[in-house]
């Protein structure tokens, strides 16, 4: 059961990554990258890693996200 699940989290992970490749609006692959940050929460905790993924959880679902969109809203602002 576990390595079940260990192959289906991997499996989205890959997944998510490659297709945040493809994403060409910056908003929807901001919003991509921020779900595939919960993934690799996901993925840090089905491996035994819970440390990893309170890094995860901080930097990059949080930190980076927030950065991200406040930057975009910052970009758009300046250009109207």
């Amino acid at each position: 059961m576990e390595a079940i699940l260990q192959f289906m989290i991997l499996t989205f992970v890959a997944c998510a990554g490659t297709g945040i490749i493809f994403i060409r609006n910056s908003l929807d692959q901001t919003i991509a990258s921020g779900f595939y940050g919960g993934l690799l929460v996901l993925f840090f905790v089905i491996f035994q890693a819970p440390d990893d993924a309170l890094s995860e959880v901080v930097i990059n679902a949080g930190f980076i996200t927030a950065v991200i969109l406040l930057t975009y809203a910052r970009i758009r602002r300046e250009r109207k």
